[in-house]
Order: structure tokens, then C-alpha cells, then sequence
């Protein structure tokens, strides 16, 4: 039993010490809270006066919460109220080439990669210029740029989305004559290659002839090996003569054919679309 006491006067005084030290804490706690919530206020103030009113409503949302002394959060309930009341907004109908309504249409605001879809409810923006990129089935796509004035609600916008970009009639007159002219050049290459180490094969093979023989000049007197070597020389470099001009004239004709080939050409249609009707873009490319 003395030990059984002992150890609940240790918890006792554990759980005393423990509240002791939360009671402590809390009025460090409560300025540092306090400190957030008037750093909320001012910083909303601010971008609401820089017209970033849907960061500001954030701000304004922090501040006002029961955390937050209760002067402060009135302060911030009306701030957030104005925001409200001037925090325009957009009411976006999507719709095709024949002014059918389209579904699966969404926007990008600004560059953003955040795709909000048009789905008949309103999109809050931050009042001023704005770029809106809108995205739909099958590749259709449209951009506009717009200006949203403070206090506008629910404003109307029609977009029409139009095809993307299609090819119409693509040609390449010049791709089998660049074809003829990779193919010969390729073999004027190789004949190049075969008869310079032709060449190389003859000269080595007159240097062994030459051991056979003695003398020099018209005084030169060869064995019959020397004759054999000889001949064989004169074989190998004919074959080399006639390589080396085969591969040069390939390796010219192919070149040329390739630089004068005609270059692609081709037409692209493309339907754009802008707000309240589209237009035909027809592109031609040499």
C-alpha cells in the first residue's frame, strides 16, 4: 500500500506540474494567436487595395474566426462582406460551331494549369485582364482575353469552340528523289571506302612483287612470282581506279539530287473560334 501512494502522489504531482505548465503557456499562446489574426487583417487589406480581392477573402476568412478577439473578428467580418459584394464573376456557355450547347468543356484562367469546367455556375475572378483558355472534346480549344470590371456579377459569356487544326491536302514531291539521293550517296560512299583500301591492297602487293625482281628501271629482271605479283598489282589498282571514280560520281549525283529535290508543301485548315463566332484560317506551307 505505502508504494501504491507513493506512486499516485508522483502521478499527482506529474498531472500538476503538466497544467502548471499549460496555464503557463497560454498567454504566450494567445498573443501569438493574436498576432496571426492581426497579421491576416492587414495583409487582406492589402490585396484587397491591389485588387486581388480572392486572396483577400482568404485572409479576411482567417481573422474572423472565433480564435481571433472579437473586435478583431467584426473588423474582419465587414471587410470580408465587401469583398463579397464586389468580387465579380463570370457565367461561361460553351457551345459548337452550329450553337449547339457542349458539355466536358473546361477553363484555364491565366496560364494556371487548374481546369475549372463550365458547368453553368459562375467562376469568381480577380477584377482586370484576363486570359481564359478553354478546352473540349476532340481537340477543340479557343482562347480570349478578357476584362473583368469590380462588382460584376455573373456576367455572360458565350465562347465557340471550333476544330483544331487539320491537314487538308499534305504533299512531297522531292521525298523519292531525296530517297534516290541518300541511296546513291550512301554507295558513292562505300565505293569511295573500296577504293582506297583497293589502292592500298594494290601498292602493298607491287612492294611484294618487287622483292622477286632485280635491277631497276627497264633493267629490272623478274622471277616468275614477281610477274604474278605484278599483274595482280596492276588488277587491283584498275579496281581501285574504277571504284574511286564510281563512288565519287554516286556520292556527287547524290548530293545533288538530294539539294535539288522540290521541298514539301502542304495546306492546313483550321477552324478558330472567337466570342460570338468563328472564322476559317487556311495556312499553305512550301
Amino acid at each position: 500500500m505505502p508504494s501504491l501512494r507513493r506512486a499516485f502522489v508522483r502521478r499527482a504531482w506529474s498531472c500538476a506540474f503538466a497544467a502548471a505548465a499549460v496555464v503557463a503557456a497560454l498567454p504566450a499562446y494567445a498573443a501569438a494567436r493574436k498576432e496571426a489574426c492581426i497579421a491576416a487583417n492587414e495583409s487582406g487589406q492589402e490585396l484587397r487595395a491591389t485588387g486581388k480581392l480572392a486572396e483577400a477573402r482568404v485572409r479576411f476568412s482567417l481573422c474572423e474566426a472565433s480564435t481571433c478577439p472579437a473586435q478583431l473578428r467584426e473588423d474582419c467580418a465587414t471587410r470580408l462582406r465587401d469583398v463579397d459584394a464586389v468580387m465579380p464573376s463570370v457565367v461561361f456557355l460553351a457551345k459548337d460551331q452550329g450553337g449547339n450547347d457542349l458539355g466536358k468543356v473546361s477553363v484555364r484562367v491565366d496560364g494556371s494549369e487548374l481546369r475549372t469546367p463550365i458547368d453553368g455556375r459562375a467562376l469568381q475572378v480577380d477584377p482586370g485582364q484576363h486570359t481564359f483558355h478553354f478546352d473540349g472534346e476532340g481537340g477543340a480549344a479557343m482562347e480570349t482575353t478578357f476584362i473583368i470590371r469590380e462588382g460584376e456579377k455573373e456576367r455572360r459569356e458565350t465562347v465557340t469552340l471550333g476544330a483544331s487544326v487539320m491537314p487538308v491536302h499534305e504533299a512531297d514531291a522531292g521525298a523519292p528523289l531525296r530517297t534516290v539521293g541518300v541511296v546513291a550517296a550512301s554507295a558513292g560512299v562505300a565505293g569511295l571506302v573500296v577504293g582506297t583500301v583497293l589502292a592500298f591492297v594494290a601498292k602493298s602487293t607491287y612492294s611484294g612483287a618487287e622483292a622477286h625482281c632485280t635491277g631497276a628501271g627497264s633493267a629490272m629482271a623478274c622471277g616468275q612470282a614477281g610477274h604474278a605479283g605484278s599483274q595482280t598489282a596492276e588488277t587491283q589498282a584498275t579496281a581501285a581506279t574504277a571504284a574511286l571514280i564510281a563512288g565519287g560520281v554516286l556520292a556527287a549525283a547524290g548530293v545533288t539530287l538530294y539539294f535539288v529535290a522540290p521541298k514539301s508543301h502542304g495546306a492546313w485548315l483550321q477552324l478558330s473560334a472567337r466570342p460570338g463566332g468563328g472564322a476559317v484560317d487556311i495556312r499553305l506551307a512550301w
